[in-house]
């Protein structure tokens, strides 16, 4: 192709062939560029879902067994009440730490920045080959 705006002999069914060539070849290469970054997000979001599963055992365990077995074992040094009180408390901190790691590593997962920009790219060659 030449420089001058205008001046390419080609017919215009070649150069739209051309055009859509490229443009199919541009989509594909996007594709791949947002599965490459997607599967890098995805090994940290399920990191962080696996810590927010462990944090909802934990409530769970907090209800049921925090609140029973241990509690008796403790009621043997203290007053029952206490007991049970103490062995809630430690399974509330448990899940609470689990929550926080869970929720810190959710917020690290990133939106595709690469391909959002070349995106824009794109649509302005675009913009410059139509005209």
């Amino acid at each position: 192709m030449t420089d001058a705006a205008g001046s390419d002999p080609r017919p215009v069914p070649e150069l739209l062939s051309e055009l859509g060539a490229e443009l199919s070849t541009l989509v594909r290469q996007e594709m791949k560029l947002a599965r490459v970054e997607i599967r890098g997000e995805l090994a940290t979001t399920a990191k962080a879902s696996g810590a927010l599963v462990v944090a909802a055992l934990g409530a769970l365990l907090t209800v049921v067994f925090g609140t029973s077995a241990a509690a008796w074992g403790l009621a043997q040094v203290m007053g029952t009440g206490w007991a049970f009180l103490t062995v809630a408390l430690v399974w509330l901190v448990v899940t609470c730490v689990a929550g926080v790691v869970g929720l810190r590593k959710l917020r690290r997962v990133q939106r595709p920045t690469q391909t959002v920009e070349s995106l824009k790219e794109d649509v302005a060659w675009a913009k410059s080959r139509k005209n």
